[in-house]
């Protein structure tokens, strides 16, 4: 990006069924049936190499010198999305930028549970 590009934010709302099959879908496969939200946040930057996406939630996994990051970030984020019953998927093409989309219940929502079992433990969904 060299400083310049533009980042998107788009909130959308959504409803998980067993027979959906729009886009979503395959995000909210693994998530309760009820009413979610969905933040999507697109940039124009390098994107993220193929080789890496199955590995950025990854707790201290990171491209960056060591004295430039933790690689904490994206893990905190993931950590997050699961205790609250969420989910967190990302799509890149190198070159065009990357698409993070964070999608929580909506409160109060039929069907939604907390996933913070009684040991507060998080655990997280499978992908």
């Amino acid at each position: 990006m060299n400083g310049k590009g533009a980042i998107s934010l788009v909130l959308e709302a959504y409803e998980s069924t067993q027979n959906g099959c729009d886009a979503m879908s395959g995000m909210l496969d693994h998530l309760p049936q009820g009413r979610y939200v969905a933040l999507s946040v697109r940039d124009e930057g390098p994107g993220i190499a193929p080789e890496h996406l199955d590995r950025i939630f990854e707790p201290f996994f990171t491209t960056k010198p060591a004295d430039k990051g933790t690689g904490l970030g994206l893990s905190v984020v993931h950590g997050i999305m699961a205790r609250h019953a969420g989910a967190v998927r990302v799509s890149s093409t190198l070159g065009k930028g990357a698409c993070f989309i964070l999608v929580l219940p909506v409160k109060g929502a039929e069907g939604v549970t907390s996933s913070i079992p009684s040991d507060g433990k998080a655990q997280t969904a499978p992908e």
